[in-house]
């Protein structure tokens, strides 16, 4: 499963796998653009446009008809957050041409350059109608987020920690941006990204699709490379604590962590990644064995790290009245991490749990295509690298690199009457 490339124009490529296990192919169109305030609300409503209706295909029934034509191929628009990177992407799956009996990869493709590049125009500008329901449709998306408190409490944890910096951004952008926008000005904005955006395709099937992405996409004019660059957060002079009062009935406790500039390129990457599965990352972690499950201080407590950034988050349930113990004691597994407090049963579980992990994306065509995306944006290594580099880190290694993770902000969503 040798990874491809094919430039199709200068700032236009194509990244494919070939994958013989699956009877089903993987498309995808990603236009690179980078993460900004301005822009992010308009670049998430003008994907959802585009898939309501387009030229050819004027209506979501339309479109319906035409996948059903496919051998029911399924189209998708998709805004992925990678790092300081939005991908405004539509995700294709399809049954190989193989099986078909046919190029069904042409066909599928022509329908994708139809919707994304062939859009349904009145006036100067998108369809009106269009315009104004998906932006609505979009506005009570967010909303709907905002109300799942666990959610919302980890978005306003990165609004507050990176406040200063892209990463802050919602890739869906935000409803007074949205509210604000008008239809010349989203319009106006697609045919600046249809221009000038760098364009990546990714495939993964049994077929060979260059010939395909050629000749439907080649005659797009070229555009500049993707610049990729994604700056280590930039940690804050001191604690930011910051608390929040709602009518809700469980507290929600989300902790920033700088990991001191710890990247996908640093040395310490794959240590402080395994820090990571031991502190919370997963079922056999300190937070979930110790702070949940013996303590039962919090009803849920799990830990992620943002490698594209070198940051590093905790988000947890609590009761109010376990607010002070339940921080203390979530620090305090930090620091059991950092002491090299660590049985071998813990270090086992959690390199055989990102093996696994690794080794299961094998089974699924879009987990391979968002490994391709993160080796183009991020060099990260394949999941056979990734695995030989981890199983060579050792419990000292992981203790030593913990000590990068410093709290940055204190986020604290809590109830009327806490």
């Amino acid at each position: 499963m040798e990874l491809q490339t094919k430039t199709i124009q200068e700032g236009i490529r194509l990244y494919s796998r070939r994958a013989e296990k699956f009877k089903s192919s993987y498309f995808s169109i990603n236009l690179l653009v980078p993460l900004a305030a301005g822009t992010a609300s308009k670049d998430a409503l003008l994907l959802q446009i585009l898939r309501r209706g387009c030229d050819r295909y004027k209506s979501l029934e339309a479109i319906s008809l035409q996948l059903e034509e496919l051998y029911g191929a399924y189209i998708e628009p998709t805004c992925r957050k990678k790092g300081e990177t939005i991908a405004l992407s539509f995700v294709c799956s399809f049954i190989d041409s193989r099986y078909a009996g046919e190029n069904l990869a042409r066909r599928v493709l022509e329908l994708l350059h139809a919707l994304v590049f062939e859009p349904l125009c009145e006036n100067g500008a998108f369809n009106t109608e269009y315009f104004e329901s998906e932006r609505r449709l979009l506005i009570e998306r967010i909303q709907a987020e905002r109300s799942d408190k666990r959610n919302y409490a980890k978005q306003r944890l990165l609004e507050i920690m990176f406040e200063k910096e892209a990463y802050s951004v919602s890739e869906i952008g935000d409803i007074d941006a949205l509210t604000a926008l008008t239809n010349a000005e989203v319009f106006a904005r697609y045919q600046e990204l249809i221009k000038a955006a760098p364009i990546d395709f990714y495939y993964v099937g049994d077929s060979d699709v260059a010939a395909d992405v050629e000749a439907v996409f080649g005659s797009l004019c070229g555009r500049g490379e993707h610049q990729g660059c994604c700056a280590p957060f930039a940690k804050g002079e001191s604690l930011k604590v910051v608390e929040e009062v709602q009518k809700i009935s469980q507290g929600k406790l989300s902790i920033g962590f700088s990991c001191n500039g710890v990247n996908f390129s640093h040395p310490d990457f794959y240590p402080l990644f395994l820090a990571n599965q031991i502190f919370g990352g997963s079922v056999a972690s300190k937070l979930f064995m110790n702070v949940r499950e013996k303590l039962s201080l919090c009803y849920y407590a799990s830990s992620g790290y943002i490698a594209s950034k070198g940051a590093l988050v905790v988000s947890s349930g609590i009761d109010f009245a376990n607010f002070e113990i339940a921080k203390a004691e979530i620090l305090k597994q930090l620091e059991d991490v950092q002491q090299g407090v660590i049985t071998e049963a813990e270090f086992l579980a959690a390199r055989m749990g990102v093996r696994n992990a690794l080794l299961s994306e094998g089974d699924s065509k879009a987990k391979m295509a968002e490994q391709m995306i993160s080796a183009r944006l991020f060099n990260e290594d394949s999941p056979e690298e990734f695995i030989r580099k981890l199983e060579a880190v050792t419990i000292e290694e992981v203790s030593a690199a913990a000590k990068h993770i410093t709290p940055d902000t204190i986020y604290y969503l809590k109830g009327e009457d806490a």
